[in-house]
């Protein structure tokens, strides 16, 4: 379950934000100003944000600031929302790093749409780190438990399954047979 972080200081929109967000099956959270919201943003590490730009103790783009100097959070997908519709304050946010803009009104079917896309665009943008970790954890499982030469099992691997295989061995009170040589 994807978790979306709505950062907007009137009640009766965040609220309805947050139902429209949990109808859809995302974990949806709130955060009613700025401050708030760079907090619970550092705190949750949410999968994607929705933030006005009118916002008390820190704007909208300071908020985006504040986020984007982070290395925690400057991966987060970002969307503005707001009344503001120039052409000069849209600039602006995506010039900031915004990923999206979506003006008030909107409605659910434009809100959802906006996520969905920016949520298939950060897991298209992030498989390929992925794949290359998971590759690089393959590689250096093969380097520290398989001798190079002969690419049979080390000592390090043996030692872990017989640690593994003891454990099973008393959580379910047998005896462990093994042969060893001196």
């Amino acid at each position: 379950m994807k978790t979306v972080l709505v950062i907007e200081d009137e009640p009766q929109i965040r609220t309805n934000i947050l139902k429209i967000l949990g109808f859809k099956g995302f974990q949806a959270i709130g955060a009613e100003d700025g401050e708030k919201g760079i907090e619970m943003a550092n705190q949750h590490s949410p999968d994607l944000i929705i933030c006005d730009i009118m916002l008390p103790n820190v704007d909208g783009y300071g908020v985006l600031s504040a986020l984007r100097q982070s290395s925690n959070t400057v991966t987060i997908p970002f969307i503005f929302l707001s009344a503001k519709s120039d052409r000069s304050d849209i600039r602006q946010g995506m010039n900031l790093g915004a990923d999206d803009y979506l003006t008030k009104p909107f409605t659910a079917v434009e809100l959802i749409d906006t996520i969905t896309s920016r949520l298939e665009k950060q897991a298209t943008v992030s498989q390929p780190y992925i794949d290359a970790m998971r590759q690089a954890t393959q590689q250096l499982n093969q380097f520290v438990y398989f001798d190079p030469l002969t690419n049979l099992p080390n000592r390090v691997l043996l030692r872990n399954r017989l640690q593994e295989a003891i454990v099973q061995a008393q959580k379910h009170s047998r005896w462990l047979r093994f042969c060893a040589s001196t």
